[in-house]
């Protein structure tokens, strides 16, 4: 979950509009809810789109939900995703805070 809010906060702070904001997070998460297996078992898609699914972090966190046992590499890659947002975020407020005071 911290990991697609990071990605909300992410589109918020890169969009310029409201509207546009809109726009960019039906992009994002319309597609994740759909790749991902939380609407249908994603091993009913195509190989191709399975496997463009698994750059989203709600597939991931369908797959630790759904899972028996322990998926470390599931975990690891939400944990990459929280630090690369946190890491992008934190860089992006540093240079709208730089661009304020001058």
């Amino acid at each position: 979950m911290l990991a697609t809010l990071l990605i909300g906060v992410l589109l918020g702070i890169y969009a310029k509009s409201p509207s546009r904001l809109i726009m960019y997070s039906q992009i994002i998460f319309l597609p994740s809810m759909m790749l991902s297996g939380i609407m249908f078992p994603a091993d009913m898609l195509p190989t191709v789109l399975e496997t463009i699914g698994l750059i989203l972090p709600a597939t991931h966190g369908m797959r630790i939900l759904a899972a028996e046992s322990f998926i470390a590499s599931s975990y690891l890659t939400l944990i990459l995703f929280i630090i690369l947002s946190l890491i992008i975020i934190g860089l992006r407020l540093k240079r709208l805070n730089y661009e304020d005071v001058h």
